[in-house]
C-alpha cells in the first residue's frame, strides 16, 4: 500500500482506482427496482401491477369526469345501487325504488342518468342545470326520524326522487305530511285524497282509534308490534251505524290505509256479506297502492315505498312490500257466506255483513250472529274489530251486538248511530212510517252530512219508501210485528170457561187428543213437563176444544214416559203432538215400546218442528185469547185446573219463566190448540194450512209404513183406536144441521153406523 499511494503537490493523496476495486452501480429500471434480479414470475407480476395501476388511473379520470352534471356516461345498475348505498340508504326495497324513480325522472326531464344524478338526486341535478350551481344535500346523515321506520337519508332520497319535482314542499314539510297521514284519517282523506269529507268524518276519526307512530320502534319485533297495537285503544270492538251514502266504507278503508303505512306488518281481514262484495272491497284497498307509471296519486308520491305494480300478487289479497317480520301477513277478504274463514288477523273489518236478503227470518239472523262470532275468533291478542252497517230487521246482527254489550256491561265495546238528520224534540212523533212523509225541513234540527246528503235528495228517498228510509237513512231498527205483543188472560174470563166434566157430556162425534211440553231438568226451580189431554167436541152449540185432564211435574226420562203412557191408557187419545226438541226420536221410540209392553193402543205420535224463541212462544199462546173469549176453548174442573189457570194469568209473553212464573201449561195448551182447535176462516193462513197438510200427509205415510213393518215383523200389533159410542140411548145429543145452528134431537132419530 505504501508503494501505491503517492502524495500530490496539492497535498491530496492520489488513490489508484485498481487498488480501491469499487463496482459500478447498475442502471435502475422499474421504479427503483432491479428487474434483472427478479425471477420471471415476479417480473411478470410487477408489470401486471404497473398496467393495472395505470388502467385504474385512467378509469378514475373518466369516473371523475362522469360525476359532472353533464356527463353522458351512465353507470351500471350495480354501480348505481352502490352509489345510493353510499348516501346512507340501507333498505334494499327503498334503494330499488329510488333507483327506478331516478331513472324515470331522468327520462322525463331529458337528462342522462349519470353518476352525478344518483349521487346528488334529481332536485340538485336540475337546479345545477338551470342555475349553474349545485345545492348542498339536505340529508347527509342516516339518523332516525320520529314516527318513521326509515332513516333520514332514505326518506330524503324518496322525497327527492318522488315528490320534490312535483310539489313545492320542503323535506321537513314532506315528513310532517307523512306523519299526519299516519295518525289522522280525516287529514289523509281530506288533504291527500281530496275526498269530500265533512264534520261527520272528523267525529268518526275521534270515534275510531288513531295510531301513534312515534311509539313504534323502527326495528320492532313481533312482540313489540303486538304490544304497540294493544296500547292504541282500550276499546276493541266498534260498531258504526250511519246513513247510506255517508262515506262510512270509504272512511273505514282510509282508516286501514293509515294503519298499514304506520305498521306495515299488520294483518287485516275484511268481511262482506257475499264473495263478490268481498272481492270489491279488497280491490278498493289495493287500488290505493297500485301505481301506473306517469299517473301516480299524491299518496303514492308521498309513500312510494308502499306502492305495488298493477296486478302484482293475488288480486284477492295485498302483500305490503315494506313488511319486515316476514310473517304470513297480508290484507285479505272473506264473506259471511264463505266456508273458509281465513287466517288470523290483527284487524277485522265487517263492512255491511248483512242485508235484507240475509235477515228475512230468525234462523238467518241467528246464522249471521254465529258466523260473526266465528270470524271474531280469528282476532289476535290486542286486535280490533270494526263493524259498519245499517239496520235491516228488528233484532238483526247489530241489535244483538248492542244488546249483548248492555247485558254484559262490556266496556270494550262502543257504538255510534248517525242518522241522516236529527229531528227537533217537538217533531220526534213523526218518526213513524205513516207520518214520515209529513216531515219538512223546518222539523230538522241538524244534518249528518249536508254536503253529500242534501235535504232535496233525502226527501225524495223518504217519500218513495218510508220504511226503508227509516232503516237505511235514519238507522232506526224496523218494528217487529210482535214488538208490542202482550198476552193478557183475565181471571174471570178463564174461570168462566171452567165446567165440571159432566157438563161436556159424551158426544157422539169427538176426538181425544193429547199434547206434551217437555222439560229436561229436575232441579228445584226448573221448568215443568206438562201433559194435556183434550177433546174436540161441540159445546153450547159450537165446535170447541175441551181440556179434560192435565199433569205437570219435573220427571226424569223414564218417569216422563211412564206418565205419558198412563195418560194414553186412561184416555185413549188418537194423536199425541209435541215439539222436535232434544232426543225427540228416542222419546217416541220409548213411548211406543211402553205402549206395546202394556198392550195399550199407541196413538199417532206427531212431533212438529220447534220454534224455541220467546216471541214464538208468546205468539202461539196469544192465539188462545180469542177462543177463550168466544167459547171455543174450555177447561174441565179438576185438581189440576187451578194451578194451570194460574200459569195462564201470570203469562204475559214478556217475562221469562222463573221460580214463581211458569209457562209450561200455556205452551202445551197452545200446542194442542194449534194442532186441533176449531179455527175461524180468518185465523187460517193459506200457506200455513197447506204446509200443515203436507206435514200431516208425510207423518201419516211414515206411520203407515211403521205399522206395516210392525205387522210384518212382530208377533203382536197395535190395535186401531176406537171411537166412543154413547151407551145411554135416552141422553140427547147435539147434531149439526145444515143451517149452521145446533138442535137437540131425540136419540131415536140418530142413525148409528157400525
Amino acid at each position: 500500500m505504501s508503494e501505491d499511494v503517492r502524495p500530490l503537490e496539492s497535498g491530496v493523496l492520489e488513490v489508484c482506482a485498481e487498488s480501491l476495486a469499487i463496482p459500478a452501480e447498475p442502471k435502475k429500471r422499474g421504479r427503483g427496482l432491479d428487474l434483472s434480479a427478479m425471477t420471471p414470475e415476479a417480473l411478470k407480476a410487477h408489470k401486471a401491477a404497473i398496467k393495472q395501476k395505470s388502467a385504474q388511473k385512467r378509469s378514475d379520470k373518466r369516473k371523475a369526469a362522469s360525476y359532472v352534471v353533464d356527463s353522458s356516461v351512465e353507470p351500471t345498475k350495480a354501480e348505481a345501487l352502490s352509489i345510493l348505498a353510499g348516501r346512507g340508504l340501507e333498505h334494499p326495497h327503498v334503494i330499488d325504488i329510488v333507483h327506478k324513480a331516478l331513472l324515470r325522472a331522468a327520462e322525463q326531464n331529458g337528462i342522462p342518468a349519470n353518476r352525478f344524478l344518483f349521487a346528488n338526486g334529481i332536485s340538485q341535478t336540475l337546479h345545477l342545470i338551470e342555475a349553474g350551481e349545485a345545492k348542498p344535500l339536505e340529508a347527509g346523515s342516516a339518523g332516525s326520524v320520529t314516527g318513521e321506520l326509515l332513516n333520514r337519508a332514505e326518506l330524503y332520497a324518496l322525497y327527492d326522487a318522488s315528490i320534490a319535482t312535483h310539489e313545492n314542499i320542503s323535506f321537513d314539510e314532506f315528513l310532517n305530511i307523512r306523519l299526519n297521514c299516519k295518525r289522522d284519517t280525516y287529514y289523509l282523506g281530506k288533504e291527500v285524497f281530496k275526498n269530500d269529507f265533512a264534520h261527520a268524518h272528523e267525529v268518526w276519526r275521534d270515534f275510531f282509534p288513531q295510531w301513534d307512530p312515534t311509539t313504534l320502534p323502527p326495528d320492532y319485533t313481533q312482540k313489540q308490534a303486538i304490544e304497540w297495537l294493544g296500547k292504541q285503544s282500550d276499546i276493541k270492538d266498534f260498531l258504526l251505524m250511519a246513513s247510506r251514502r255517508a262515506f262510512k266504507s270509504s272512511f273505514a278503508r282510509l282508516w286501514l290505509i293509515s294503519l298499514i303505512i304506520t305498521q306495515p306488518d299488520i294483518r287485516i281481514l275484511i268481511v262482506s256479506e257475499t264473495r263478490p262484495l268481498s272481492k270489491d272491497n279488497i280491490e278498493a284497498v289495493r287500488g290505493y297502492f297500485e301505481v301506473q307509471l306517469g299517473f301516480e296519486t299524491r299518496f303514492q308520491r308521498l309513500f312510494p315505498e308502499f306502492c305495488i305494480s298493477v296486478g302484482d300478487g293475488s288480486v284477492l289479497s295485498l302483500e305490503v312490500p315494506m313488511r319486515r317480520l316476514k310473517l304470513p301477513q297480508s290484507i285479505e277478504s272473506s264473506s259471511m257466506d264463505s266456508t273458509v274463514a281465513g287466517r288470523r288477523a290483527d284487524i277485522i273489518l265487517f263492512d255491511d255483513p248483512i242485508s235484507e236478503v240475509s235477515c228475512t227470518n230468525e234462523e238467518q239472523i241467528k246464522k249471521s250472529v254465529a258466523k260473526r262470532d266465528m270470524l271474531v275468533k280469528l282476532k289476535e291478542r290486542g286486535g280490533i274489530v270494526v263493524s259498519l252497517g245499517t239496520p235491516y230487521a228488528p233484532q238483526d246482527l247489530y241489535f244483538e251486538m248492542i244488546e249483548r254489550s248492555k247485558k254484559n256491561n262490556d266496556e270494550t265495546f262502543a257504538y255510534r248511530i248517525d242518522p241522516a238528520f236529527a229531528l227537533k224534540p217537538a217533531s220526534l212523533y213523526k218518526l213513524a212510517p205513516e207520518l214520515l212523509k209529513s216531515i219538512t225541513e223546518d222539523d230538522i234540527d241538524s244534518f249528518l252530512f249536508p254536503e253529500g246528503l242534501p235535504w232535496k235528495e233525502l226527501r225524495v228517498d223518504m217519500l218513495n219508501n218510508p220504511p226503508f228510509f227509516m232503516s237505511q237513512n235514519l238507522c232506526i231498527f224496523p218494528r217487529a210485528e210482535d214488538e208490542d205483543l202482550r198476552c193478557q188472560f183475565d181471571h174471570d174470563d178463564l174461570w168462566a170457561r171452567v165446567r165440571p166434566l159432566s157438563f161436556f157430556g159424551r158426544p157422539l162425534v169427538s176426538q181425544t187428543v193429547m199434547s206434551l211440553d217437555r222439560a229436561f231438568s229436575v232441579s228445584k226451580f226448573a221448568d215443568l213437563s206438562c201433559i194435556i189431554v183434550g177433546k174436540t167436541q161441540p159445546v153450547e152449540a159450537r165446535a170447541a176444544l175441551v181440556a179434560i185432564d192435565a199433569k205437570m211435574d219435573r220427571w226424569r226420562e223414564s218417569e216422563l214416559v211412564k206418565n205419558i203412557v198412563d195418560m194414553i191408557e186412561r184416555h185413549k187419545p188418537t194423536v199425541l203432538v209435541a215439539e222436535q226438541d232434544k232426543g225427540w226420536q228416542e222419546l217416541s221410540d220409548s213411548i211406543r215400546r211402553e205402549c206395546m209392553r202394556r198392550g195399550v193402543p199407541c196413538p199417532w205420535l206427531r212431533f212438529n218442528v220447534a220454534k224455541s224463541t220467546e216471541k214464538a212462544k208468546a205468539r202461539r199462546v196469544k192465539t188462545l185469547e180469542l177462543p177463550i173469549s168466544d167459547g171455543r176453548l174450555w177447561f174441565a174442573s179438576a185438581n189440576w185446573t187451578e194451578p194451570a189457570l194460574l200459569q195462564m194469568e201470570k203469562f204475559d209473553g214478556i217475562h221469562a219463566s222463573n221460580s214463581h212464573r211458569k209457562d209450561d201449561f200455556p205452551d202445551a195448551l197452545a200446542l194442542l190448540w194449534d194442532a186441533f182447535g176449531p179455527k175461524r176462516n180468518e185465523e187460517i193462513k193459506v200457506e200455513d194450512e197447506k204446509k200443515k197438510r203436507e206435514i200431516e200427509k208425510e207423518e201419516a205415510d211414515n206411520e203407515r209404513r211403521r205399522a206395516f213393518h210392525q205387522r210384518m215383523f212382530s208377533d203382536s200389533h197395535t190395535p186401531q183406536p176406537k171411537i166412543e159410542i154413547p151407551t145411554e140411548p135416552q141422553q140427547p145429543v147435539r147434531h149439526f144441521p145444515r143451517g149452521g145452528s145446533f138442535a137437540t134431537l131425540p136419540t131415536s132419530m140418530i142413525r148409528r153406523n157400525r
